[in-house]
């Protein structure tokens, strides 16, 4: 089983019930580390944010990403550290087909995936919000 494990240490004595990492404030004075360490439950919770709506829509991208990953894998294409696309990417891209394609069908929207990202126009970034800085010099 592999586990991803991040430390992130945080700039107070301890941690409340009611912490949110999706708080900019939670960044302010951390090192470039800790910074990385709450990026990806960051990303992840507004990735997750942005193809809510209804349940159906939800499991729609779950579904998507899940075959994109097992496409990606069957041919030696899953691997950041390969150079390749991994998970947040993928999770990325499936997420930005899903926002042009907001009524799609899993198969619909899995044809879409590779429709889209057949043309696309790299090196443009895969952008599903405008940039948002917290102007805490990151």
């Amino acid at each position: 089983i592999n586990i991803d494990l991040l430390f992130a240490q945080l700039n107070s004595p301890s941690v409340s019930s009611n912490f949110d990492v999706d708080d900019d404030m939670v960044l302010s004075g951390v090192d470039s580390a800790t910074e990385k360490s709450l990026n990806g439950p960051r990303v992840t919770n507004l990735i997750a944010a942005l193809v809510s709506g209804t349940e159906q829509r939800y499991q729609t991208f779950l579904t998507v990403v899940r075959l994109v990953r097992k496409w990606a894998k069957s041919r030696g294409l899953y691997s950041n550290k390969m150079g390749y696309w991994g998970g947040v990417n993928i999770n990325m891209a499936v997420a930005l087909v899903l926002q042009l394609y907001p009524n799609a069908c899993p198969a619909s929207l899995l044809r879409k995936f590779f429709l889209v990202f057949k043309s696309w126009r790299w090196p443009n970034p895969v952008m599903l919000t405008k940039p948002h800085d917290a102007e805490l010099g990151l």
